[in-house]
């Protein structure tokens, strides 16, 4: 029982987790590093901006995958739930054109997909099983 409980806590924490790297990395990157992106911002700020994005998404799919009891890709596809939640609130609120928030959002879902793939392939390798010698 304690053993399914830690189980569920951790998938919990790991779509939470997960999804939290990807709000805090976004948040510093938009408010701190590069400003605050609108479609009129300039190239220099919109390439840091989607760099930024871009790695907030990775380590968010990598804190998922990471902190996932078992099956890591299935934890970071539960982070994309959060993500597009978010994405609907930013697009009935924004005054931005609606191209400009997908392209944004599409990059983070992108990403955190990519993170967790890393995962998922590096547990299933340990696990593979190895030719004896």
């Amino acid at each position: 029982m304690r053993k399914r409980f830690v189980s569920v806590l951790r998938s919990v924490a790991a779509v939470v987790g997960g999804y939290l790297t990807v709000a805090l990395g976004t948040i510093l990157t938009f408010n701190v590093l590069a400003g605050q992106m609108t479609v009129n911002s300039g190239p220099l700020q919109l390439i840091l901006g989607t760099i930024g994005a871009a790695l907030s998404g990775l380590a968010g799919g990598l804190i998922a995958g990471i902190v996932a009891p078992r099956f890591p890709f299935a934890h970071v596809a539960g982070v994309l739930i959060f993500l597009i939640i978010d994405t609907v609130s930013v697009v009935a609120k924004g005054p931005g054109p609606l191209w400009f928030d997908l392209a944004g959002s599409s990059v983070l879902a992108i990403t955190v997909l990519i993170g967790g793939w890393i995962i998922a392939s590096r547990r299933e390798s340990q696990m593979a099983p190895r030719p004896a010698v």
